[in-house]
């Protein structure tokens, strides 16, 4: 009889998390929502506060733990090392924001909530520039099944839906050392303060435009 491989192992572990799974996403869903709701009913109608949810499949969580052993490669001779509670993330709710002036009220809403999270900011660049927050925990519905919450301006937000596939985790093995090369590095990091900058100059224009309306 041939005996399970560690990522047997997993697969299983995961559809036994899978309801708890579906239970802490729901949760967090509906928590932030309410946390949420006097901010988003006072938005202006340029003003974004979008909610992404999701729950890691069972190749990604599977995959998320092999991509932490050398040359990821799991250990089939210590099975036990393995389980994917250990996972911060394996359910994620990603909270964007627009402009700049909401980012600090969302965010200490949600701070107050999950005070007893752990944090673990999102700093990129060279120098490494703070760039979003991002807190790890468990909610009341399950002790197994952590989630990740993250909150980020909605420009940096939109353009991880691009740079996720092209420069985190690509698949082409062409546009991975492409990626890789300092000129491309550099753009990339680049991208981030243009999107501060912008976001500056234009809550400068809009306080200048609100004053001589007023005046």
């Amino acid at each position: 009889m041939t005996s399970r491989t560690v990522e047997d192992r997993l697969r299983e572990e995961y559809f036994l998390l899978a309801p708890e799974i579906k239970r802490v996403l729901h949760q967090l869903q509906t928590d932030v929502a309410h946390l949420l709701l006097p901010v988003t009913l006072d938005l202006k109608h340029h003003e974004r506060v979008h909610v992404e949810a999701r729950a890691k499949d069972c190749d990604s969580a599977v995959n998320a733990l092999r991509r932490r052993e050398e040359a990821r490669q799991f250990d089939e001779d210590a099975p036990s090392r393995y389980t994917l509670t250990s996972l911060p993330d394996l359910v994620g709710l990603r909270v964007m924001v627009f402009p700049k002036s909401r980012f600090d009220d969302v965010h200490t809403r949600l701070r107050a909530r999950y005070a007893e999270w752990s944090s673990d900011p999102v700093k990129i660049g060279t120098p490494p520039k703070f760039r979003a927050w991002k807190y790890h925990g468990f909610c009341s519905t399950s002790a197994l099944v952590r989630a990740e919450l993250q909150i980020v301006p909605m420009l940096t937000g939109l353009f991880w839906q691009i740079e996720h596939d092209a420069f985190y985790k690509p698949r082409d093995p062409v546009l991975a050392g492409a990626a890789r090369k300092p000129v491309v590095r550099d753009r990339w990091e680049r991208v981030y303060d243009v999107f501060d900058e912008l976001e500056d100059v234009l809550e400068r224009e809009l306080q200048k435009n609100t004053e001589l309306e007023a005046g």
